[in-house]
């Protein structure tokens, strides 16, 4: 429908609405939050929703809670209406307590919200409740399940679960490895605007999984997730242009992709700055700087850190010597389970 078409069906509405009509003003904020022309068409649509809410319009108290700027305040809304069973509500209130967002992080909660959206056939509480199964996060694990609970998502029209369906191809988890169904769903995750689905496409091209390898068509797809927010996209593009890896090499390009990804808090790239600090590449060497970053990553358990940290205190790489303190780490990255952290810990006696 046209704008045009819309703003006729706003005029239509303004009637029922100032008679109270509830389904009217919900149609209403919903019209405006779609054309968002008006600069102030959230505030409108809120004061529209609030107005329905409090006739206890279920629909509405959901939506008053999920564009309400104060967080807090909206989270309040949204569990009213979880409680009362409002499906989108269910997965997006088990969904914040599962990774305490705003509220205290409390997994089996989060599981009883998304069983009570399974049975209502909630498509996100299908996918999310198929990543549990998928990670064994407070469930059993099963790719299997996993992948049951995916196709009934999206069969339901659960975009989310598009680029969890495709992963389990591309890597042959609970299923054979299929790349035409992976590029499939990351296709149409991508028609969709998800970021992880740009960022998997363009590895996909990249190594040349299912398409032939394409490092300049990789790179758009890195490029768009990028300009989504994904991280990991980030991340990948800069170690690329690091190491000259299939495009040209670009420190200062590399450095400024990586920034990006630790303001996000990224440890990957905190590390491989920290990589190129203790170097200079691209860079002043800066070993004080580096430590910096290397200890910010292993603050977040990134065992690659706590080696190659660990790694400068044994040897005393520009700072004091300190062994024991040295093994310490990479015995913590060895405990972790890295690999490398074992054989490098073998090798300091």
């Amino acid at each position: 429908i046209e704008d045009k078409k819309y703003e006729e069906v706003l005029q239509i509405l303004e009637e029922p609405i100032k008679q109270g009509h509830v389904f009217s003003m919900v149609t209403y904020a919903k019209i405006l939050l779609s054309l968002r022309k008006d600069p102030n068409y959230e505030e409108k649509a809120l004061r529209i929703f609030k107005k329905a809410a409090d006739k206890g319009d279920i629909e509405s108290i959901y939506f008053y809670g999920k564009y309400l700027r104060n967080r807090k305040q909206g989270i309040k809304y949204i569990r009213i209406a979880a409680n009362n069973n409002y499906a989108p509500a269910l997965s997006e209130y088990g969904y914040m307590l599962q990774h305490g967002i705003e509220v205290t992080a409390n997994l089996e909660e989060a599981i009883e919200y998304y069983t009570k959206g399974v049975y209502m056939r909630d498509p996100d509480s299908l996918n999310y409740y198929g990543l549990l199964l998928q990670y064994g996060n407070g469930v059993p694990q099963s790719y299997e399940n996993a992948k049951l609970f995916y196709e009934a998502s999206i069969s339901r029209g659960g975009v989310r679960a598009f680029y969890n369906y495709a992963y389990l191809h591309q890597h042959g988890l609970g299923v054979p490895v299929d790349y035409d169904i992976a590029i499939k769903y990351y296709k149409e995750a991508i028609d969709e605007g998800d970021p992880y689905s740009m960022n998997a496409y363009a590895t996909m091209i990249r190594d040349g999984e299912g398409v032939p390898s394409d490092p300049e068509e990789s790179v758009k797809y890195y490029k768009m997730a990028i300009d989504e927010g994904c991280t990991e996209a980030m991340t990948t593009y800069a170690r690329m242009l690091q190491l000259g890896e299939d495009i040209p090499q670009d420190y200062e390009e590399a450095i400024k992709y990586y920034k990006m990804a630790i303001e996000k808090g990224d440890v990957e790239a905190m590390t491989y700055y920290a990589g190129m600090l203790r170097r200079g590449e691209g860079v002043p060497q800066n070993y004080e700087e580096a430590i910096k970053y290397y200890k910010l990553a292993i603050e977040k358990d990134n065992t690659c850190a706590m080696i190659l940290y660990g790694d400068m205190l044994f040897d005393g790489d520009e700072i004091k010597v300190n062994r024991k303190k040295g093994i310490q780490y990479i015995q913590k990255a060895a405990d972790l389970g890295n690999v490398r952290a074992m054989e490098v810990f073998v090798g300091c006696f």
